[in-house]
């Protein structure tokens, strides 16, 4: 199964264009519609610093993550 992602706006008289999409005639498809709980943030100009002071990255990042992890806790 592929999938193809389109993000649409309903028109005034209810109608979803799904023109211009991958699939050629005869194709089998499902179709999904979610409704958006916020406005997309499409044509959101980033800024530098936006995001400063909002995201802690610990001093060990880097560091190789211990045993435990890897093998949940030694747990069988």
């Amino acid at each position: 199964m592929r999938a193809h992602k389109v993000e649409t706006t309903f028109s005034e008289n209810g109608i979803l264009n799904l023109r211009a999409l991958p699939f050629a005639k005869g194709d089998r498809v499902e179709v999904i519609i979610l409704k958006q709980k916020h406005e997309s943030r499409k044509g959101h100009k980033r800024t530098i610093g936006e995001y400063s002071g909002k995201i802690k990255i610990s001093d060990d990042f880097c560091e190789p993550l211990p045993d435990e992890f890897w093998l949940d806790g030694g747990k069988p």
